[in-house]
C-alpha cells in the first residue's frame, strides 16, 4: 500500500506498472477539476510533490485543502503516479508557505507543483481576459505567468512594474502543451 508521495516516488518505474494500490492524504497546491488538474504536495519538510490528473467527478478544491487520494500506482510521462479512484476532501487544511527555490530549480523542474514566491519585473503588456498572462525577469530569466482567476482592470498599468507573485509551478509539458517552460 502506498501511503504518500515520498513511497510512490521511491517506487522504479516498473515497480509503479504494477498497479500498487494508494491511500494517501495530500496537500492541494492547486485544482482545476475541468482540465483534470490535480497538483499536491506532501505538506511535510520534503519537496515531494506530484502533478496528477483529476478523474471525473473531482470537486472543486482549494489551495491548502487535504485530500484523501485512492488508486493505483502508475507510470505517467515517465514518472509515477497514481490512476486516481477517488478524491475526497477531509475538511481539514494545511497552510502553504513558500519554498525557498532559486531560480534553477524552477527552470529544471525540481521545483515542479510546489507553492512558491517569487519577486521580479513584469515585461511587455500583459494578455488579460479570464486569466492575466505575462512574462515575469526575475534575474537572467524570464518565466511566464499564468494568474487563472484574472478579475482586474486594467492590466496594463503592471508594465515594467516590480511585483510579488505567490502560487503554484506547473510545467508546462504537465499540463498538455508540447513545450517544457515554467508556468507560476
Amino acid at each position: 500500500l502506498i501511503t504518500n508521495l515520498v513511497s510512490l516516488h521511491d517506487l522504479s518505474l516498473s515497480e509503479a506498472q504494477r498497479g500498487y494500490p494508494v491511500l494517501m492524504q495530500e496537500v492541494v497546491t492547486y485544482c482545476h477539476p475541468a482540465w483534470k488538474m490535480l497538483l499536491v504536495d506532501d505538506g511535510g519538510d520534503t519537496t515531494n510533490a506530484a502533478y496528477l490528473e483529476a478523474p471525473a467527478g473531482t470537486p472543486a478544491l482549494e489551495p491548502g485543502e487535504v485530500v484523501e487520494i485512492e488508486g493505483t500506482s502508475v507510470v505517467a510521462n515517465q514518472n509515477q503516479s497514481v490512476q486516481i479512484t477517488r478524491v475526497t476532501a477531509t475538511g481539514r487544511r494545511r497552510p502553504l508557505l513558500a519554498e525557498p527555490f532559486a531560480i534553477s530549480q524552477i527552470v529544471s523542474g525540481i521545483a515542479s507543483c510546489q507553492w512558491v514566491e517569487l519577486e521580479g519585473e513584469v515585461l511587455r503588456p500583459p494578455v488579460a481576459k479570464d486569466r492575466l498572462v505575462f512574462q515575469l525577469s526575475v534575474g537572467h530569466t524570464n518565466l511566464q505567468v499564468a494568474l487563472l482567476h484574472w478579475q482586474g482592470s486594467d492590466a496594463s498599468r503592471i508594465t515594467n512594474a516590480c511585483v510579488r507573485v505567490r502560487g503554484v509551478i506547473a510545467n508546462a509539458f504537465e499540463i498538455g502543451r508540447a513545450s517544457c517552460r515554467e508556468r507560476v
